[in-house]
């Protein structure tokens, strides 16, 4: 990993040429803006900063190349920027994107049936990737995509003298910005754009969709719903993300190995065979949580025993003082796992059994 701390944003320009480097693909010129929204510490900021190098150095092995298109990187700490609800802080995020996101314009392709027309070239993207490019890469899409949206609208003239209620006036929003870039700035939210018909369909739809990526990618629903659906951070959404966390690392540690393997047999990737000995055969010291659940079981009847037998109290507060003893270490233990592993809890994880990693 490289030593040095990479600037939050760059504009990366070419250097020298390489003779060795593959050509670039063919087809998109288009401006390229890297969003990274990894945290500045610890085992992610190692991965940024090597991610940060690699694009350095793939930009300046691809210098002089006829096709290279412009490349902008932004590194944008999500967890420390909106840490104690801040989340009108994205604000500083889109203030650094609406000139590119603008540029960059939108696809649209026009006419009647059968006599369509491409009335506009998209002309820039915006890459945005976390760790496993799921919640927080959802937030920040969501907000891009709400911009972009709302410039279409404009542009097509479906945002103009809407009704503002029943005594027949109308509100002309054809010449507002779709949303400040300043908290408190007009009264407006920095994370809504002020239509209330269009916010409830959007906000309803984006959810739904992280929700199904989520359950087929994490096991769970998405994190961070809460602000997509409604534009604030609430504690009910934040105890919901507890609780699919919570889910996430048991599927992912005593699930997804059965998965794969239901995956593995239905691509063909594996062969049964009548000669073979079964993959599904218990490992030497491998731990299930059946086998952990009857260990706890017998540390309990042990424990009762030994109390029953030094302690002269009644039967109730003996039963009472061993459950004690038994959940003390049994979440001791537990939390012992959670952060630092050991070769019990590397026992206990569910690997895929048909075709094991060598």
């Amino acid at each position: 990993m490289g030593t040095h701390t990479p600037p939050n944003e760059a504009e990366v320009q070419p250097g020298r040429p390489s003779e060795q480097a593959p050509p670039p693909a063919e087809g998109w010129q288009g401006k390229i803006v890297m969003v990274n929204l990894i945290d500045h510490k610890g085992v992610q900021q190692r991965l940024g900063e090597a991610f940060s190098d690699l694009v350095d150095a793939a930009v300046h092995s691809l210098a002089g190349r006829a096709v290279l298109p412009p490349l902008r990187y932004i590194w944008f700490d999500f967890h420390k920027e909106c840490s104690h609800m801040q989340w009108s802080r994205l604000s500083n995020l889109l203030e650094k994107l609406v000139e590119d996101v603008a540029g960059g314009g939108w696809f649209h392709q026009g006419g009647e049936a059968c006599k369509f027309s491409i009335l506009r070239v998209q002309k820039g993207i915006v890459r945005t990737n976390c760790m496993d490019n799921l919640d927080r890469t959802n937030v920040v899409q969501s907000l891009i995509a709400r911009h972009v949206l709302l410039q279409c609208l404009e542009e097509r003239d479906s945002i103009g003298r809407q009704p503002s209620g029943g005594n027949g006036h109308t509100a002309d929003h054809r010449h507002a910005a779709p949303y400040t870039t300043k908290a408190g700035v007009g009264g407006k939210n920095v994370l809504d754009s002020g239509i209330p018909v269009l916010e409830k369909a959007f906000k309803a739809i984006w959810g739904n969709n992280a929700d199904a990526m989520s359950l087929l990618y994490a096991g769970s629903e998405a994190l961070k719903t809460d602000f997509t659906r409604t534009g604030k951070r609430t504690m009910a959404g934040r105890c919901k993300d507890l609780r699919n966390s919570i889910w996430r690392y048991y599927v992912n540690n005593f699930g997804d190995g059965l998965r794969q393997d239901a995956i593995d047999l239905m691509l063909l990737n594996f062969s049964p065979r009548a000669d073979r000995a079964s993959p599904f055969m218990p490992k030497p010291k491998q731990e299930t949580m059946s086998t952990v659940l009857t260990k706890i079981y017998v540390l309990f009847v042990v424990v009762f025993a030994l109390c029953l037998v030094a302690m002269d109290e009644k039967l109730d507060d003996v039963l009472c003082l061993s459950l004690q003893a038994v959940m003390v270490l049994v979440v001791s233990t537990a939390v012992h796992l959670f952060r630092n592993g050991s070769r019990l809890g590397k026992r206990m994880v569910c690997h895929p059994c048909l075709l094991q990693e060598t």
